[in-house]
């Protein structure tokens, strides 16, 4: 009788065990693609290259726009107290290529998405990029200062209407890489690529300027008007 007990309490002890070791297992998490469509604009319209546009007053166009985010992360709540990162997302945004692939996120809902307009890391800032891929590889215009080893973050050329003044602003530099937060739903569903929709305003990227004498900057030569554009960054992402 005993014999058949303690017969009994293995088998029970290894079922047990074994549940155990079910419990224990991870049930592997879906995941999709996310892509961000960073949609050009100034206020209200539609950003056309050529086309001109009334701002600070003055009736200005656009030749050139386009900038790199880095270091992006997705809220996974309202607060953006948990974060989820995607690394290694290095891209060049222009209003002609405006979809961006961000890569793979687990499926679920979340509430925002933050990035830094510039290259936020200071060694990849400072590498060749002649030995770089991707959108940190050379491109034409050309993105980076062969006189200053680092990358152009955001670079805008343009010209005021009325007397053909030109705009010319290339904002670089570690220190001017500039984080920008955008709180926005969103769901990423398994296996599919799902879309954000960010406005980038490119009218209040210049908000507050003087045509007349702020009209160019690449950065050194002129911080103080670099740091207006950057400190408008925040407010033309949406």
């Amino acid at each position: 009788m005993m014999k058949k007990y303690s017969i009994f309490l293995a088998v029970l002890a290894f079922a047990f065990v074994g549940c155990e070791d079910d419990d224990d297992k991870e049930v592997p998490v879906g995941k999709g693609t996310l892509s961000a469509h960073f949609h050009p604009v100034v206020g209200m319209d539609d950003l056309v290259i050529g086309n001109n546009y009334e701002v600070n007053g003055d009736s200005i166009s656009w030749e050139l726009s386009q900038f790199y985010i880095s270091d992006v992360q997705v809220w996974k709540d309202a607060s953006g107290n948990q974060k989820e990162a995607l690394s290694g997302v290095y891209k060049l945004v222009k209003p002609n290529h405006a979809d961006i692939d961000l890569g793979q996120l687990p499926t679920g809902s979340y509430y925002g998405i933050e990035f830094y307009v510039g290259i936020a890391d200071s060694a990849t800032n400072h590498a060749d990029p002649s030995l770089a891929s991707g959108d940190l590889a050379p491109q034409n215009p050309s993105m980076h200062w062969s006189w200053n080893s680092g990358y152009i973050f955001l670079k805008i050329e343009g010209t005021r209407v009325s007397d053909q003044q030109d705009l010319e602003f290339h904002i670089g530099s570690d220190k001017m890489a500039t984080k920008v937060m955008v709180q926005k739903e969103f769901t990423i569903q398994e296996n599919a690529i799902n879309k954000v929709m960010i406005m980038v305003d490119h009218g209040a990227m210049l908000a507050g300027l003087d045509f007349d004498t702020d009209n160019n900057t690449h950065t050194m030569d002129n911080m103080p008007l670099a740091m207006k554009i950057t400190d408008n960054l925040q407010n033309s992402f949406k």
